[in-house]
């Protein structure tokens, strides 16, 4: 049992966000006009569905609404309100840990001192060469982090044991195996242990390898953490590799994710979360886990343009329904392509084909909105062909007339 360290103080988040309230035109008749197509729009007005000539002046209305003074003011409110909200909910975020953290260290603390108090106990019991021979073996094991074996050594000693004695039977305790347990599968193996103190200096590597990356704290950074890789025979060169190989991952792909996750949930998450988050999904922080995966189907939508159409609760739904990030990014590419076409033909012939419906065709697989999709093809090149028969009839004229 090492001493436990205290955790960095945090301090506390400053004042709440407030919003700021969404500004009312002026002008009645402009406001009423454009209050009553929202309220068709977002389906308010029952029995009544907005038709194309209408949503081109809502969306016309709302143009000059934009450029109105008040809204211009709101605009400006609001992106402040957003950036210090985002700080404000890293703030929290942070000190709610600090606050975890530091009760844990508290608990920690008193186990320790009760431990140690004990084992002062026990060596005042003991005298001369005894005394020298538990109190080195009590700090070497103490370096190994296995405190708890010094009751142990010091019952060994009493009953007569010699040093290399003692050490050979503490090699069997069940405390030792675990502390080592990667040498316990590598002899499984047949492969050849680790002394304690190249064991050490395995994961010694290990973890500057992850601090020099900049991986988060809690991940892969114990030595229980590393047990997988000394068992399996992993060098630290090999890790190095895949640290590597995580890092240029996301700078190729990071920034899409990292602006949709802040986005979604008012937080930044670094290179170094997203990096642990490629190396071992299983083992990155669940809610790290689950936040890049609802912001990597979020970043596939804006990645193609379509950033704002995806709420953070329908990608979360999306998640939820098996997309991955992957998929998603795949997926958004082809809804960008067919989207403005099918939504535009919907328009006309009365329908809706939204990017929800192109959602479901895509990336859930839904038969039904492909066939919607096919229908309004159908219908389209059905009018087209009416169309150019009648003008061919037109042109040409009855027969005989000249």
């Amino acid at each position: 049992m090492a001493k436990p360290k205290a955790p960095k103080k945090v301090s506390k988040p400053g004042k709440k966000p407030v919003a700021p309230k969404y500004p009312k035109v002026s002008q009645k008749k402009f406001s009423s006009r454009l209050y009553y197509l929202e309220d068709i729009y977002h389906g308010r007005v029952k029995g009544k569905k907005i038709t194309p000539a209408q949503a081109r002046e809502r969306t016309t209305l709302l143009q000059k609404f934009h450029k109105t003074k008040p809204y211009q003011a709101y605009a400006k409110q609001n992106l402040s309100y957003k950036n210090y909200t985002t700080k404000y909910n890293a703030q929290v975020k942070a000190y709610s840990s600090y606050q975890a953290a530091y009760n844990k260290y508290t608990k920690a603390l008193t186990s320790y001192n009760n431990a140690m108090r004990s084992v002062s106990g026990r060596l005042g019991g003991l005298s001369g060469a005894n005394k020298d021979s538990a109190a080195a073996l009590t700090n070497l094991f103490k370096q190994y982090g296995l405190d708890t074996l010094a009751p142990k050594i010091i019952d060994f000693v009493k009953r007569g044991y010699g040093p290399d004695t003692v050490t050979v039977l503490l090699q069997e305790t069940k405390e030792y195996k675990t502390r080592f347990a990667g040498n316990e599968a590598r002899r499984k193996k047949g492969m050849a242990v680790l002394s304690p103190a190249e064991y050490l200096a395995t994961e010694s590597a290990y973890r500057q390898i992850m601090s020099q990356a900049g991986m988060p704290v809690g991940f892969y950074d114990k030595p229980a953490d590393f047990n997988k890789w000394i068992g399996g025979d992993v060098s630290p060169t090999e890790i190095q590799e895949r640290v590597k190989a995580a890092n240029d991952m996301i700078r190729v792909n990071g920034s899409w994710v990292k602006t949709t996750l802040r986005d979604y949930y008012g937080q930044d998450v670094d290179d170094a979360d997203l990096a642990a988050y490629a190396l071992d999904p299983k083992r990155a922080l669940p809610i790290i886990q689950e936040r890049l995966t609802t912001a990597q189907i979020g970043g596939g939508a804006a990645q193609f343009g379509l950033r704002g159409q995806v709420s953070k609760e329908r990608a979360e739904q999306l998640r939820s329904l098996g997309v991955t990030g992957e998929e998603a990014q795949q997926g958004y590419g082809a809804i960008a392509g067919i989207l403005p076409e099918a939504a535009h033909l919907a328009a006309i012939y009365g329908q809706k084909y939204d990017i929800r419906t192109a959602e479901q065709e895509v990336l859930l697989g839904d038969a039904r909105a492909a066939e919607k999709r096919k229908r309004l093809a159908s219908q389209e090149r059905a009018t087209f062909s009416a169309s150019s028969g009648v003008a061919s009839g037109g042109l040409s004229g009855p027969a005989g007339q000249t």
